[in-house]
């Protein structure tokens, strides 16, 4: 983008300039990519593609092969009322995803929120009441809309197929989960070195996140680093349910200064002009840069 050459990014006019510009790259259909360029351009915003890129590309070739899109899932939970700007990048290439022809899932994780996502905390998250959890999940959809196309995306809640769980499904799965793999969680090994609480239920969060890539066959799962572990827990179990395991795709974030926790909300003002003051952290990121 020309306008990032010796222009001065805290400018009111600059940062209007940026988010325009960069809305209507948003909308540009990438439909015409081929297989190679639909790969490459993932890969190239991403920190780790797992197992590589080229199974990611194999993916693409056999979906198209079968004349199907590919499945592409992004989960959050709603522990909080807003989705806050560090999810916008993982969003950000969903919508890529979907823009090249692909099935974007995004799912709420209405009973995993119950749990409680364990990744980097130092103590158990409080419990969430139902009220709790539908109170933060009200704006969820209208938070991610200027990203995702919801008349050609399906939001769904993991609730849907979770509080239809028996438990001889999960015990059979747990029985296939060396424990080693969970413990290779640097976080829950810091808690109990310390003597701090570890839940049975935050221990086999992972394995639970892992139903919903199960549930909707997935083929590709967008998530930040910090989720790696929960991702590759989710292939592990698409494994055992003798499924073919999903393509891990991390991408960059816009910025490491964000804490996981406490981050700008992602607010529906914020993704399109005209732009407010508090967004200027977030436009200097690689997303201000790309091409589409």
């Amino acid at each position: 983008m020309e306008i990032l050459k010796g222009s001065d990014l805290a400018a009111d006019y600059t940062v209007a300039r940026l988010l325009e510009e960069t809305y209507s790259r948003r909308s540009l259909d990438l439909s015409d990519l081929s297989l190679a360029e639909q790969a490459a351009l993932v890969e190239g915003r991403a920190i780790y593609v797992i197992p590589s890129a080229s199974a990611l590309a194999e993916k693409i070739t056999a979906a198209q092969a079968e004349g199907r899109p590919l499945v592409v899932k992004y989960g959050i939970d709603p522990t909080s009322p807003d989705v806050h700007l560090g999810h916008s990048v993982p969003i950000i290439i969903a919508s890529r995803f979907q823009r090249m022809g692909h099935h974007v899932v995004f799912i709420i994780g209405d009973i995993t929120a119950k749990i409680g996502d364990p990744s980097g905390r130092s103590s158990e998250r409080p419990a969430l009441t139902d009220a709790d959890i539908a109170q933060n999940l009200s704006g969820y959809q209208q938070q991610v809309t200027p990203f995702i196309d919801f008349t050609r995306a399906d939001l769904r809640f993991n609730g849907e197929w979770l509080n239809k769980v028996s438990l001889p499904a999960p015990v059979g799965v747990l029985a296939h989960v060396p424990v080693s793999m969970t413990l290779q969680r640097e976080d829950f090994r810091n808690r109990l070195a310390v003597g701090d609480g570890l839940s049975v239920a935050e221990f086999v969060y992972s394995v639970v996140m892992a139903l919903d890539s199960v549930a909707i066959e997935a083929d590709v799962e967008l998530g930040g680093v910090d989720q790696l572990l929960n991702l590759q827990m989710c292939r592990k179990v698409m494994e055992i349910r003798e499924q073919a395991p999903e393509v891990i795709i991390t991408p960059r974030r816009m910025s490491s200064s964000w804490p996981r926790n406490g981050a700008p909300g992602l607010r529906p003002g914020m993704t399109v002009p005209p732009c407010s003051s508090h967004v200027r952290g977030g436009v200097t990121g690689p997303e201000a840069s790309v091409d589409r």
